[in-house]
């Protein structure tokens, strides 16, 4: 089932929603429904390559830790989110979270805290960030949440910060900056004024 999930999830993000017409089946049969808006949450332990150097952990460690981290976060998806899943790419842990339309960004940021919280400790020393993308009233916007969640960990990684949970919507102008071609003279400026 974990692997069904990942590849659905993958494949959501990926924009392969309009060219699948199983899709929708292959959803329902792990209990999501994508005629409801849905947004993605992405998780990312902080500074993670620098951990495995400070603790001098072997690939298998890095991996190890990776494993336990994607199967917290799935259990507590599965035990307290319904008609969520999860799965990975790359070294983050990725979360399709139910966007109701009467549920607010802060329930998403509450929710992100929660799973956040429920990480403390369990990780060795490490802390984890956490980016909302937008809500994706259909399937077809779901690369597009994907995006504006790693863009607010960008974000959170550009200016420093650890243990943050970070939503697209609250950043303002501030994506739109870091996507300028010229990064470094954006960031002078911004730390001059």
């Amino acid at each position: 089932e974990a692997r069904l999930a990942g590849d659905l999830l993958d494949d959501l993000i990926q924009a392969r929603a309009a060219s699948d017409p199983m899709l929708m089946q292959r959803a329902a049969r792990l209990n999501i429904d994508l005629r409801q808006p849905y947004r993605i949450l992405v998780l990312d332990i902080d500074q993670f390559a620098q951990a495995v150097r400070r603790h001098h952990w072997t690939d298998m460690d890095a991996l190890s830790l990776k494993r336990r981290f994607l199967g917290i976060v799935t259990d507590i998806v599965r035990n307290d989110i319904k008609g969520a899943l999860t799965g990975t790419r790359s070294d983050s842990v990725l979360v399709l979270l139910p966007a109701p339309e009467n549920a607010s960004l802060r329930q998403a940021e509450m929710q992100a805290q929660a799973l956040q919280s429920a990480l403390i400790g369990t990780l060795a020393d490490l802390t984890v960030s956490v980016g909302i993308g937008r809500a994706a009233q259909e399937p077809g916007l779901l690369p597009r949440s994907y995006e504006d969640a790693m863009l607010a960990l960008k974000t959170v990684s550009q200016f420093g910060g650890q243990a943050r949970v970070v939503a697209f919507e609250t950043l303002g102008v501030v994506p739109l900056l870091l996507q300028s071609q010229n990064q470094k003279e954006l960031m002078a400026f911004m730390e001059q004024y």
